[in-house]
């Protein structure tokens, strides 16, 4: 049965329903972010994650989705997740100049 969280996204020109992370999905996600990757790569990497349960059922391999559509969807997915885009700075400790 499908999970109760989804969202849409765009890519390739197509609207997609993907759903909110299953804790194996979540083990997966941690890594990801654990791998060392640079921001494009771990982007791509969370798309692909996010495009397995998609519906409707797509080869995310052969799209070919414009950067906004990437940037939207990889936005869309983390917001899913309950991972912040732009987590908060630093804070400023007494003292700091």
């Amino acid at each position: 049965m499908p999970g109760k969280r989804t969202a849409k996204i765009v890519l390739d020109g197509d609207e997609f329903t993907i759903h909110a992370f299953k804790i194996k999905e979540i083990e997966e996600l941690m890594a990801i972010f654990g791998g060392g990757d640079d921001g494009t790569t771990l982007s791509m990497k969370v798309l692909r994650l996010a495009m397995r349960r998609a519906e409707p059922a797509a080869d995310f391999d052969d799209m070919e989705p414009t950067l906004d559509e990437l940037s939207a969807a990889s936005k869309v997915i983390l917001e899913l997740a309950g991972i912040p885009q732009n987590p908060p700075g630093p804070v400023a400790t007494a003292g700091a100049a």
